[in-house]
């Protein structure tokens, strides 16, 4: 397979995807995929077309705190005020 019908598949598999809304860990099972492989392809596209990879803008939404919930359970509740660039600097902390 040429490299250009391997990125076209590829494509058409992340548009899928976005569609389907499934996890990426779920569509990548469910179409015998590499979990890493098909996450590499989602961050080529999003890159491609300018979509954001990860955090979405949030002006006006009415609340005194975000809670931040990590994977092994944990919660922080932040003020919503909390400049962004601190709230990522939490968030890569979880990871």
């Amino acid at each position: 397979m040429e490299k250009s019908d391997r990125q076209e598949q590829m494509l058409g598999l992340v548009k899928h995807w976005e569609a389907s809304g499934q996890s990426q860990k779920d569509f990548a099972r469910e179409h015998n995929l590499n979990l890493h492989t098909f996450k590499y392809w989602v961050y080529k596209f999003r890159r491609k077309h300018d979509e954001p990879a990860g955090f979405i803008r949030l002006d006006h939404f009415a609340t005194k705190e975000i809670c931040l919930r990590y994977p092994n359970g944990v919660e922080l509740l932040v003020p919503a005020q909390t400049p962004a660039s601190t709230l990522r600097e939490l968030v890569k902390f979880a990871g």
